[in-house]
């Protein structure tokens, strides 16, 4: 039931903010569930797919996250996912936690200082590519979808709009949380069945803060994403296994 709990209050910001939702099943999971940290990184990957599915139709209906550099996010961030679940493997829930906050914390510092810039982006690839390997690295390291890398990364170098960035971040999120989460739950039906309890409320909440996104501008989308970035990341880092 707290799994259902934690993943209902994951898929509102999840939604609102174009999130796979493992930004805050991670530490729901650790303070509200108890449970280890390096034990559910593959939980979370498997509900972020499941509630970043629901979310990439929600906002495709809108028109958002059909754009035609997605294959490259897609593909970068699967490679990506591969590596950080082999820099898991050497990691414990401690460093784990550390990590997971620092990167929030720079995330957060970064976002409320976006300045755009040209939009080289359309016409390299490459940085399609880089951004989706840093982001599925994250993916496959901290059962994230990436979403917290990558969405600044679509804002700051290809200056897109918050929308079209959280869209395309969603869509991307499905492949690499399932690349991510497969090494960790296979052959574990208990956290195949966390996953799904995870994802299941998440589903619920990411309707609700899709709905959210959509009636807010621009730059309060910006603003939102940022502030509860540093709130999570603060306390990531302060608290201790």
């Amino acid at each position: 039931m707290k799994l259902l709990l934690v993943g209902f209050l994951g898929g509102i910001p999840a939604g609102l903010l174009g999130l796979g939702g493992g930004v805050l099943f991670i530490p729901l999971m650790v303070y509200i569930a108890k449970l280890n940290m390096k034990e559910i990184t593959g939980v979370s990957s498997m509900a972020v797919a499941i509630v970043a599915t629901v979310g990439s139709i929600r906002y495709s209906l809108r028109g958002y996250g059909l754009e035609p550099f997605i294959p490259y996010l897609i593909g970068g961030g699967i490679l990506g996912a591969l590596a950080g679940n082999q820099i898991n493997k050497g990691l414990n829930s401690n460093s784990l936690k550390k990590i997971f906050s620092i990167v929030l914390f720079i995330t957060a510092i970064r976002m409320n200082y976006i300045v755009v810039g040209s939009d080289v982006s359309n016409n390299s690839m490459l940085v399609y590519i880089l951004i989706g390997f840093v982001s599925g690295i994250l993916a496959g390291l901290l059962g994230l979808g990436g979403g917290v890398v990558r969405i600044p990364g679509l804002l700051i170098f290809a200056g897109l709009p918050s929308l079209v960035a959280q869209g395309a971040s969603l869509i991307t999120s499905v492949p690499t949380a399932i690349a991510a989460a497969y090494p960790k739950v296979k052959g574990s039906p208990e956290r195949i069945r966390q996953g799904f309890m995870l994802g299941g409320g998440g589903t619920f909440g990411v309707l609700i803060g899709s709905e959210i996104a959509f009636s807010l501008e621009d730059n309060s989308l910006k603003t939102i994403f940022s502030y509860f970035l540093f709130l999570v990341a603060i306390k990531m880092f302060l608290e201790k296994d």
